[in-house]
């Protein structure tokens, strides 16, 4: 019998199966926004030395990076509902959920 994976299922296995440490992101968006804001509210987007894992739809996917200082700084970057952080300032309108996960395929932190 074949099991349906949940968006956060997949994000978990395939952190394990690659041993990657891993974030899944899911991008809010406002009915009237610029897409700039996207990356003012997670600037590790324009990095290109970040692995893309997989998006799994237009909103969210799984960014998977070498070592958890670099998923950590990512993470402390994002802004969520609680809006900015110590090292992102931005106060606009698009929000991003963050969601940190190990090498074992174990979530660790989320934003919220």
């Amino acid at each position: 019998m074949m099991k349906v994976l949940t968006v956060l299922e997949m994000a978990k296995m395939i952190c394990k199966f690659k041993k990657k440490h891993g974030m899944y992101i899911h991008i809010y968006f406002p009915e009237v926004y610029d897409v700039r804001d996207v990356y003012k509210a997670a600037p590790y987007l324009l990095d290109k030395k970040h692995t893309y894992a997989s998006f799994f739809d237009t909103e969210g996917g799984l960014l998977l990076f070498d070592t958890a200082k670099e998923r950590d700084n990512a993470f402390a970057q994002t802004v969520g509902d609680d809006g900015p952080t110590k090292l992102n300032k931005y106060k606009g309108p698009v929000r991003v959920y963050a969601l940190t996960i190990d090498t074992d395929g174990e979530p660790l932190n989320e934003n919220t």
